[in-house]
C-alpha cells in the first residue's frame, strides 16, 4: 500500500464510523468479515481479513503492522468502543523497536490516567 500517515489515520476513523451510508464506506457486510477472526494464531490475538484483534477488560483493541523489506515500518490499531486509534509510521529498520516503545509508553499514559487522583 502506498499511502500516507494521515489517509491511514483516515481510514481507520472511517474503518470506526457506524454510519455506512457514505459511497466511500465500505458496506457492513464487508466490515464485519474484516473484523471477525477467521484465524485463532494464539491466545493472545485473532486474525481477520488484514487485521488482529485482541480482547481485553477494556475492549477490543483491532491493528495491523508490517514492512516493506527495506526499513519500511507501520503499525496501526483502533479501538471502536473509545473511538481512537494510532497510525505510527517512519522509515528505518529500527522501526519496529520505535513503534513498540512509543506504544508501550502510551498504554503507560493510560494506566497513569485511570489512576485515582493522588496516586
Amino acid at each position: 500500500m502506498f499511502t500516507t500517515p494521515t489517509e491511514y489515520a483516515q481510514f481507520l476513523i472511517e474503518m470506526m464510523d457506524p454510519d455506512r451510508t457514505a459511497h466511500h464506506s465500505l458496506k457492513q457486510p464487508t466490515l464485519t468479515k474484516m473484523l471477525t477472526p477467521t484465524v485463532d494464531a494464539n491466545a493472545d490475538r485473532e486474525f481477520g481479513l488484514g487485521w488482529w484483534r485482541v480482547k481485553s477488560s477494556a475492549g477490543t483493541v483491532f491493528g495491523h503492522s508490517g514492512s516493506n523489506g527495506s526499513g519500511f515500518r507501520c503499525c496501526s490499531r483502533f479501538e471502536p468502543a473509545a473511538n481512537r486509534g494510532l497510525v505510527i509510521m517512519c522509515n528505518s529498520t529500527g522501526g519496529k523497536t520505535l513503534y513498540q516503545t512509543l506504544l508501550e509508553r502510551i498504554e503507560q499514559g493510560r494506566k497513569k490516567a485511570r489512576q485515582p487522583v493522588g496516586q
